[in-house]
């Protein structure tokens, strides 16, 4: 009967929608005006039937008074999680997060881009020279979870682990124990862990693009993704769903929220005893640990935090006034990330849903659909050698409905564009669906780095990737248009789509932009290229500190009782995504502090 009774009106709603849209008496800016209120007005009329938190409760008010624990877990994110379930089986165990618990809206899996620049997001932003000119104060968005689950209770939710290659090359520079044959079984325990939701897209540019692929014959080409989505209830199901949610009732596991690390303190100069924490009243306190510390604060908190507690390069930490404990030149050193380089299409008889009209759906049928479809259907490719699965290029694909006033200003707004190009935008969306495909860097020769902006604890770090800094990067993206992106939309299913290349010039700022020539790509990539939220390497892993920051067990070099178990210790970037990787070198470091 609920449904009988929704979808009439959610028809009306569409109707008078579409009519706004099609309307030549209202002029753009109230037009604007009309479908934002109209869109906020089915959020006001069904956002109680949406999902709501409701298991973390117990977190709300607890204070964990104990001075002392056996470890001390720093970040609730996808690897703190895992460690604070492993090891308070047998130990005293705090996690310390500065974040909250996550909202209601994060658990909507359409709402992966939204919780982007809100309280659970630490909201970063990247610098570089010369990159980021199409980007609002040439900065690139560059986000972090600030949540109980981390980077998990905003990403989007896809379960991938990357090629077996991947983690061979791993194991070949650091240990066996990080090769292939030995993380794979950890792999299976993760899947058991989490029980993906393996989802089958049904919107027609899905099969479009994967018939389109499918003629080049290179490589895996477009295929569904598992999800990180509970099955039953259709929401977001994040590391702290997995392991935190069901241990909520161990005695010996406290979680502390909305306190703030600020530092480790090292005794003697190579012993890390305990760390300050800073809640949100200004109140300090120091905790001890018993047996370690554990750093899991992600690739941009880890190496800020050690920074700040005087363990990095000397010079730098001397520049910004701090007492150097430990010199380590690579605390900080080696980003790798995923860059991304978006290519727009036009494109008809796509059929699609206004994401205001999705959310309300999905919170009356807990039925997925459209953009979040998107974020499970995914294709990688090698362009140099179409006969080996290991991919060079991802393309992460996305849909925007014509006239979709609502998801391309989610998108612009999240992703910092700068006006010149967001108008381009909304130019082109007038007058068709967009067809957004993200050709990704799987794995990029350029490093950036992560250094401290002051000594001061809420002084955002200054983040620069260098992207594009070797050619290699450059001529990588290159080939993914030329021999993926062009081909395929060339495809007769993609023409028969009316699928047009929309070029990206805005005043001319790239030449050749008619022709997508090689200048045109080499100026344009570094116009719009951005991260795809998968940086990495700021604390790797190594056989010695004169280039890395911790061994292969996680431990910082020269420091006792104190590891570093997050993304920022993958010495060799994964291919794919990086949230069920990180997961993985939880558990197996786990099993290594636990000697199982």
């Amino acid at each position: 009967m609920f449904l009988l009774r929704v979808i009439p009106l959610l028809c009306l709603f569409s109707c008078i929608r579409a009519t706004i849209i099609g309307s030549t008496g209202i002029i753009e800016p109230v037009k604007d005006t009309l479908l934002k209120q109209l869109d906020d007005l089915i959020y006001l009329l069904f956002g109680g039937i949406c999902p709501k938190h409701t298991k973390y409760d117990s977190l709300k008010n607890q204070k964990c008074l104990a001075t002392s624990y056996d470890y001390i877990i720093i970040g609730a994110g996808t690897a703190g999680c895992t460690l604070a379930n492993r090891l308070s089986k047998d130990n005293t165990v705090i996690l310390i997060e500065t974040g909250d618990i996550p909202s209601d809206a994060s658990l909507i899996p359409l709402n992966f881009l939204y919780r982007q620049e809100t309280e659970e997001d630490y909201s970063f932003k990247a610098k570089s020279t010369g990159l980021f000119e199409g980007f609002n104060n040439k900065e690139n968005a560059f986000p972090q979870g600030r949540a109980l689950g981390g980077c998990s209770t905003i990403n989007a939710m896809i379960y991938a682990l990357g090629g077996s290659a991947d983690y061979d090359t791993w194991g070949d520079l650091v240990d066996p124990i990080w090769s292939w044959s030995n993380v794979e079984p950890i792999f299976k325990r993760v899947f058991d862990k989490l029980n993906p939701f393996s989802y089958q897209t049904f919107v027609a540019g899905y099969e479009a693009l994967k018939d389109a692929s499918a003629t080049l014959n290179c490589g895996p080409g477009f295929k569904d993704h598992f999800l990180t989505i509970d099955k039953k209830q259709q929401t977001r199901f994040s590391m702290a769903d997995a392991y935190i949610a069901p241990i909520l009732t161990r005695s010996n596991l406290c979680v502390l929220l909305k306190n703030e690390v600020i530092s480790i303190e090292i005794q003697g100069g190579n012993k890390a005893e305990g760390v300050w924490a800073l809640d949100r009243l200004g109140n300090k306190r120091y905790i001890t640990a018993n047996k370690e510390v554990i750093v899991s604060g992600g690739a941009i908190n880890s190496p800020k935090l050690l920074m700040r507690s005087g363990i990095g390069p000397a010079d730098h930490l001397t520049n910004k006034y701090i007492n150097v404990v430990k010199d380590l030149p690579q605390v900080g050193m080696n980003m790798e990330d995923h860059v991304v380089v978006p290519f727009y299409f036009s494109i008809t008889d796509i059929p699609m849903i206004p994401l205001s009209l999705m959310t309300t759906v999905y919170c009356a049928t807990k039925q997925l659909m459209n953009n979040i479809e998107m974020a499970s259907f995914l294709g990688f490719f090698n362009t140099i050698d179409c006969s080996n699965p290991q991919p060079d290029i991802e393309i992460i694909p996305f849909e925007f409905l014509q006239c979709d006033n609502y998801y391309l200003e989610l998108y612009i707004e999240k992703f910092n564009i700068a006006p010149q190009y967001a108008q381009k935008l909304r130019d082109y969306n007038q007058k068709s669906a967009i067809l957004l495909l993200l050709v990704t860097l799987q794995h990029p020769e350029s490093t950036g780095t992560v250094t401290l902006n002051s000594n001061k604890h809420d002084d955002p770090p200054i983040i620069d990737p260098k992207y594009f800094s070797k050619q290699n990067d450059v001529d990588a993206i290159i080939r993914g248009f030329k021999q993926i992106i062009k081909p395929m939309l060339d495809a007769p299913v993609f023409k028969g789509h009316g699928s047009k290349l929309l070029p990206m010039n805005p005043a001319g700022v790239c030449p050749g932009g008619d022709t997508f020539s090689d200048d045109y790509l080499k100026c344009y990539m570094k116009q719009l290229g951005g991260t795809i939220y998968h940086p990495a390497g700021t604390c790797r892993m190594g056989k010695d500190e004169a280039s890395s920051v911790v061994d292969k067990e996680g431990k910082v070099w020269g420091i006792e009782k104190l590891r570093v178990i997050d993304s920022s210790i993958i010495p060799y970037l994964i291919s794919g995504h990086l949230n069920i990787p990180t997961c993985m070198l939880a558990e197996l470091l786990a099993d290594i502090i636990l000697k199982v």
